[in-house]
């Protein structure tokens, strides 16, 4: 009649203890009456009917810690599930972007231009939420990471993990099917160093909101899944964000370094590469008054092997600007935007130390680089504002 054991009248008759899918069972037991009771829970806390346990033949509801049954003659029971749960929560949102060049935050939390790649943060952008996308929770079992739990994301590209027990998890997205099916990665939670998640990358530098930008040098970390992290005390993490671009084309170069240096608007840059394959060459973009400019004829890829470490050099004059992106051009006249890189600062790290290099000797006015240049400058304007698309053109 109670579901409380009672000294005296309840006997313990056997311990048996979960299998690494949760799984327990007590066979060959008499017809009678049975108190299902939970030992060993840690801190954790039970889920009176407030989770669906799921199982065969179950009734998919979770049992309170100590639970009361009747076992029949012919009918097993297999509905004595329990659950647990916890004070953690994980939030965030995924989004469609509809941006190409980058502009990172400034100190005072204004945004250069009012444009930003990842969307999620910092302001003002045109990127819409990706409605219907899975999201999978998972967490450490032993050294393995099994789900624990999917959602969907809701109309807006927001998805919530709520009464997560402690423990280390990670975060999954499943874009095969949805909306964003065939979709590139253009943000990804590991690269934010406000998460704690990973270190800030780029030489140690914390480049702040634009670390969350994919591109070449930060692509590896661009998986569709956040860095494994642990939760307790009630942990809430919000701002697990991830962001996809339809389109979203990247030439096979590997970026290893980028500086720019100079004053009296005399700059020069300096970057090296690791990998360029089907590679045309470079352009260089400056942010001035608000808007960005190509600075740079085509600067023709260094000839050589596939694998080889590649350095360049060039150098502007009359340039007043503070933000500058490089945009390297495949064969294909696909284009992939890299920064923005402020000046006087290092991204990544230098192999080799550059040599001098004489540019005079090279005549960029070729003119099969300027039908290249001419064509690249076509294939950039659908990427630009309309205003700026309608001075071009005049």
């Amino acid at each position: 009649s109670s579901v409380v054991p009672q000294p005296g009248v309840d006997n313990l008759i056997r311990t048996v203890v979960t299998d690494q899918n949760g799984d327990y069972i007590c066979p060959s037991l008499p017809v009678g009456q049975y108190i299902v009771q939970v030992f060993d829970a840690g801190e954790f806390n039970e889920t009176d009917d407030g989770a669906t346990v799921t199982g065969s033949n179950a009734d998919n509801q979770a049992k309170n810690w100590s639970y009361a049954l009747t076992l029949s003659a012919t009918d097993p029971n297999f509905s004595a599930d329990f659950a647990i749960a916890g004070d953690n929560s994980i939030s965030g949102f995924i989004v469609i972007e509809d941006m190409d060049l980058v502009e990172p935050l400034l100190d005072d939390g204004l945004i250069l231009g009012g444009v930003e790649l990842d969307g999620v943060r910092g302001g003002p952008s045109n990127d819409i939420g990706a409605g219907g996308v899975p999201v999978d929770l998972l967490v450490d079992q032993g050294g393995t990471q099994i789900v624990l739990a999917t959602t969907f994301t809701a109309s807006d590209g927001s998805y919530t993990f709520t009464g997560i027990p402690d423990g280390d998890y990670q975060v999954v997205v499943r874009p095969d099917g949805s909306i964003i099916d065939g979709f590139g990665q253009t943000g990804d939670p590991s690269l934010d160093p406000s998460l704690g998640l990973v270190l800030p990358l780029r030489g140690g530098i914390d480049n702040g909101d634009e670390d969350l930008v994919c591109d070449s040098p930060t692509a590896v970390l661009c998986d569709d899944q956040s860095e494994v992290f642990t939760l307790s005390g009630g942990t809430t993490i919000t701002d697990l964000n991830f962001a996809y671009q339809r389109g979203f084309a990247t030439t096979p170069v590997t970026m290893t370094y980028f500086t720019s240096n100079g004053g009296n608007g005399d700059i020069t840059f300096n970057w090296e590469t690791e990998n360029e394959i089907g590679h045309a060459g470079f352009q260089i973009y400056a942010h001035v008054d608000g808007e960005w400019q190509l600075i740079s004829e085509l600067i023709g890829s260094v000839p050589g092997s596939a694998l080889m470490v590649r350095q360049y050099t060039y150098q502007v004059s009359g340039i007043d600007a503070v933000w500058f992106a490089l945009v390297d051009v495949s064969s294909q006249e696909e284009v992939t935007p890299h920064g923005p890189f402020r000046l006087g600062e290092e991204y990544g790290q230098n192999t080799v130390e550059l040599e001098p290099f004489d540019w005079s000797k090279i005549n960029l006015s070729e003119p099969s680089k300027d039908e290249i240049s001419e064509s690249i400058d076509q294939r950039l304007l659908p990427l630009l504002d309309a205003q700026e698309r309608a001075q071009r053109l005049q």
